[in-house]
């Protein structure tokens, strides 16, 4: 996501210096912002749904050590 996010920031004349030289610079208009966007939203879900999960099975092995201990 990361890659996309910086891929999707990289302004139009240094894009196509890099990957068109000689060409006219063409402008890109919202499809690179969407693009960010979409690449933001989607890290962000991952990374709240690994924190989500990795608290919740932390608690889980907790209770479980807890059990052992108390018989």
């Amino acid at each position: 996501m990361l890659a996309a996010i910086v891929y999707g920031l990289t302004p139009d004349e240094k894009w196509d210096a890099r990957h068109n030289p000689g060409r006219p610079v063409q402008a890109t208009r919202w499809g690179p912002v969407i693009g960010v966007i979409v690449a933001l939203m989607l890290g962000a879900a991952s990374l709240m749904a690994t924190v989500a999960f990795s608290g919740q099975r932390y608690f889980e092995w907790q209770v479980e050590e807890g059990r052992k201990l108390s018989q």
